[in-house]
């Protein structure tokens, strides 16, 4: 089981465990911040979610689906919003102070970093439709973290986008326009792991994923530039696989391998 955030445009999902602790941090949170009638009432709100089963934590804040009633007041969703900000600014520090049962590495705070930019944004873009301009989140981060967070944050995003069309099917204009938004999410992907990460592993994940988006889309000229990445990324046993493949792209395509 997960917990889901069900945003209007997009949901956020953690863990079981990620979702305790998200709340129980939210809630440390607000216990630090200047007393409100609005900060109880979120406050409370938050302790109720924490008491409910594995999978009910989480709560809706799209007004479409079971949206909790207290979130109708503006004033409460600006709350939430700015707690979420506090919530954030902790997470930029070595040693975040947050009431969560955590062993924070620099790749936890990243991750859960990147969770709190996606949180932030759905309720920003709510707040959008009220006529409320929130600006988006900037931390002061050094290069390394922020690359990593934008792994996580951009990776989620992309997730997400397969997640919901896998189980509805789009029409094909629509996918066409899906694909799109996949492909620049890939893009972005590779660009960060490239630059900032360096990690092979998990570039070659993301290769071989562009490259069958890029066939399935017909493009199998950049496809086979990108599994040409993966052959030398690739083990043994890996690049035997590749390597027909990439024989049979360059018959399809009358290209010959370099």
């Amino acid at each position: 089981m997960a917990e889901h955030f069900y945003g209007k445009n997009h949901t956020l999902h953690t863990s079981n465990k990620g979702g305790e602790e998200l709340l129980k941090g939210l809630i440390g949170v607000s216990n630090k911040l200047q007393e409100t009638t609005s900060i109880i009432k979120v406050r409370f709100f938050l302790e109720n979610q924490l008491k409910q089963g594995s999978g009910w934590k989480a709560f809706s804040l799209n007004p479409n689906i079971d949206y909790p009633e207290l979130f109708e007041n503006t004033n409460n969703l600006i709350t939430l919003i700015n707690i979420i900000k506090h919530f954030g600014n902790e997470l930029t520090k070595t040693q975040p102070k947050l009431d969560c049962d955590i062993d924070w590495t620099r790749d936890l705070r990243c991750k859960w970093l990147a969770k709190t930019l996606e949180l932030h944004e759905i309720i920003r873009q709510l707040l959008f439709d009220r006529k409320i301009c929130i600006d988006k989140l900037n931390y002061n981060i050094d290069n390394d973290d922020s690359n990593l967070c934008q792994y996580y944050l951009i990776s989620d995003y992309y997730y997400e986008l397969c997640r919901r069309y896998k189980k509805n099917k789009p029409e094909n204009e629509e996918e066409n326009k899906i694909n799109e938004t996949k492909l620049k999410y890939l893009d972005k992907i590779i660009s960060i792991i490239e630059i900032g990460i360096q990690q092979n592993d998990i570039l070659l994940i993301y290769l071989l994923e562009r490259a069958e988006l890029l066939i399935s889309i017909g493009n199998k000229e950049e496809a086979i530039l990108d599994l040409k990445k993966c052959f030398i990324l690739e083990d043994e046993n890996g690049n035997k696989a590749i390597l027909d493949h990439l024989k049979e792209l360059n018959k399809e395509t009358d290209n010959q391998l370099e």
